[in-house]
């Protein structure tokens, strides 16, 4: 993808694995999200660790990836279940160690439109990062989520061809694209014209 697209500026979704963040610079790219549990859920039962660890772990894979010339995004996985002040304190924490943005995950499709703004709007005036909005499509809410964090301050968003994804899938591309175009008036840079060929050409092949 690099090769193919030497202009273009690349991110990669990593563990807070510093041997992932290393393989993600040695491909020349540009980003890096470090992915970091962020419910009490995940931290107790996958991770199984305390907050401090997993704080003390973000924070040294974030110096790690500055250090490489790697821009950082922190992946807050689960963020749908999370704690506000807690995603607020990673946020700050975060911003100190040199990251760029917070991406809110909500990764098991839970919630609504109205809950997302709300949070959106919370984190996008409680703490210094950039938000990043990932949603997942398991109630068919996927792109109104989407745009319902874009209108709360989000300014990243994470999207998918077709919405191809795990389960569900994510956030179709095309959907958040057309949509932020008609009802809002947004042109993001997505030539719309276009899309129709790019979703046939990704149906077929997927």
């Amino acid at each position: 993808i690099r090769k193919a697209l030497p202009d273009s500026t690349l991110m990669a979704w990593c563990r807070a694995d510093k041997t992932e963040i290393k393989q993600a610079a040695a491909l020349q790219l540009d980003w890096v999200d470090i992915s970091i549990p962020s419910s009490a859920q995940m931290i107790d039962h996958k991770l199984r660790c305390s907050k401090q660890s997993l704080i003390n772990s973000m924070l040294d894979c974030i110096h790690y990836a500055i250090s490489l010339g790697l821009q950082v995004c922190i992946g807050c996985e689960d963020a749908s279940r999370a704690d506000l002040d807690f995603l607020t304190k990673l946020g700050e924490l975060g911003k100190q160690a040199g990251a760029k943005r917070l991406r809110y995950a909500d990764t098991l499709g839970l919630l609504e439109p109205f809950t997302v703004y709300e949070h959106i709007k919370h984190l996008s005036a409680s703490q210094p990062l950039a938000i990043e909005i990932h949603c997942h499509d398991d109630l068919g809410l996927a792109t109104a989520n989407t745009l319902a964090a874009i209108k709360a301050g989000a300014l990243y968003a994470n999207t998918t061809v077709v919405g191809l994804g795990e389960r569900a899938g994510n956030a179709p591309l095309e959907e958040v694209a057309a949509a932020l175009f008609q009802c809002h008036q947004q042109d993001i840079g997505v030539q719309l014209d276009m899309l129709p060929a790019l979703c046939e050409a990704v149906s077929k092949a997927a």
